[in-house]
């Protein structure tokens, strides 16, 4: 009974932990140090948790065609914003500005984005649209 006790309080304190391993710091896997702007076609915008995605492909400097992440904030903070599963689709050329990875994968954390027609993008809200997002609530 005593070794079933002690597999018990193991496994829940395991379940217990487990999230918080699960989530990345920023710092682990982007660089801020380098900043990156890539324009390209999107292929597919995932717009699910933990963190909503842009898949681009974009030209390098030798001409040939790279896919690209892009990784932004979550699907619930992206509503706040106004951002929606079809803000982005198949075959529109945007331009995507932030972090690189560490690791050299072609992925980037998400700034700023610009859309062809100029208009820029944030992932995270103003204060005002923060502020606005709260006073509409019940």
């Amino acid at each position: 009974m005593k070794n079933l006790t002690t597999v018990f309080i193991i496994g829940v304190t395991l379940i217990a932990i487990a999230p918080g391993y699960a989530h990345h710091s920023f710092t682990a896997d982007y660089n801020r140090e380098e900043p990156a702007t890539i324009e390209g076609t999107v292929t597919e915008f995932w717009f699910e948790n933990p963190h909503t995605r842009i898949y681009m492909e974009v030209k390098n400097e030798s001409g040939e065609i790279e896919a690209w992440e892009v990784e932004t904030m979550t699907p619930n903070v992206l509503r706040r914003m106004g951002w929606r599963p079809d803000t982005f689709k198949p075959g529109q050329r945007l331009t995507a500005a932030g972090s690189l990875a560490r690791n050299g994968a072609k992925r980037i954390s998400l700034s700023i984005i610009t859309l062809e027609d100029g208009t820029q993008m944030k992932p995270l809200p103003t204060d005002e649209q923060r502020d606005a997002f709260y006073e509409q609530r019940p």
